[in-house]
């Protein structure tokens, strides 16, 4: 949206990003934005939508997170834009900025460089990753992220990123992910008994029913596997071998040319894929860095942007905003509202 010179409606935005914020809960957040929004433009309760379908008023839920997506698609910048009109700029003003801007780059370089530490660890440790998932299977999945972690342990928010991507990868019946599913359904007891079952099922004489990238294929065909640490494993060099042979073409090509291959690489590098985490400002970044020493460098970065966009001399008053992220968020339906019961796809609308 051009405003040109008369910024002043920005604030109008305050309707929205002033209200609660529930410990952090993003669907509690959006929800009261789709509540404040439909109630108070519409005249229409809305909200009952998140767990049902309405009885008596055309909201399906399938609308309801068709809006959801179009909310989450926004977020709040961490130094929200100025509104007033300024025909000359004062010293005072200049100086201000010239801070402003030390203390911003600071903070978008330990965000960047924190960033991309975190995807290229998550990238070449996708063996302990599908440990972690895997051991979590019958636990309830949980988006309580404000976890501490020893310096160096994998991360908990990118477990769960793997956890969502492996309950897609099932309902959509990714053939990179055939040989996990079958084997992860398998309990730890009955693992040795069962697993020559499932081997025969996969890669016996009779043409499989089942879709199974040739590069999988490839790798599980041998012998049946004695536990899953070898599933683990397998995928873990599976992973490694394709990164490998990225890294040597990347310079050259957009993608790999083996369909296969390249299927395997989308999973470290894809818009989807469970390493690439989303670049976030703000203190929702923390929820990405849960070992204490990085926490208490953010804090420390992020509040010295803060205090000085509302105590430094010359501060500019600043309208509360959202700006579109990018990629946008693809919304589903969450089954009976709950997040992690991922349902169809609805665009954004």
């Amino acid at each position: 949206l051009e405003l040109g010179h008369d910024r002043a409606p920005l604030t109008a935005l305050g309707f929205l990003t002033l209200g609660a914020r529930f410990s952090g809960n993003i669907h509690d957040i959006l929800d009261d934005r789709i509540d404040v929004t439909t109630r108070g433009l519409m005249g229409l309760t809305v909200s009952c939508a998140r767990c049902h379908d309405h009885k008596y008023d055309p909201i399906p839920t399938a609308d309801y997170y068709s809006l959801y997506g179009v909310f989450r698609s926004a977020s709040e910048p961490t130094l929200q834009p100025t509104f007033h009109r300024e025909e000359e700029v004062s010293e005072e003003r200049r100086a201000f900025e010239i801070e402003m801007h030390k203390r911003l780059k600071a903070l978008e370089d330990f965000v960047t460089k924190t960033r991309e530490g975190i995807i290229t660890t998550a990238r070449t440790r996708t063996t302990e990753y599908l440990a972690a998932v895997h051991a979590k299977r019958n636990q309830p999945s949980t988006e309580n992220f404000m976890l501490l972690t020893d310096k160096g342990a994998i991360n908990p928010y990118v477990i769960h990123r793997w956890e969502m991507y492996l309950k897609d990868a099932k309902s959509q019946r990714d053939p990179v992910w055939t040989v996990w599913h079958r084997y992860s359904g398998l309990s730890d007891d009955e693992f040795a008994e069962k697993a020559p079952a499932v081997h025969r099922e996969l890669f016996g004489d009779q043409p499989a029913s089942l879709s199974i990238n040739s590069r999988v294929h490839k790798q599980f065909a041998g012998a049946s596997p004695k536990s899953m640490q070898e599933i683990f494993q397998g995928y873990g060099e599976l992973f490694k071998a394709v990164d490998a042979e990225w890294q040597k073409q990347k310079t050259a090509s957009a993608c790999l040319a083996d369909a296969d291959a390249e299927a395997l690489r989308l999973v470290l590098y894809g818009d989807a894929s469970p390493p690439m985490i989303p670049r976030r400002m703000g203190w929702g970044f923390l929820a990405l860095i849960p070992d204490r020493p990085d926490q208490a460098v953010y804090k420390k970065l992020i509040k010295a942007v803060e205090q000085w966009s509302m105590t430094g001399k010359g501060a500019p008053p600043r309208a509360m905003v959202l700006m579109d992220i990018d990629p946008p968020y693809e919304p589903v339906i969450f089954n009976r509202g709950n997040p992690h019961q991922r349902g169809n796809r609805v665009p954004r609308q």
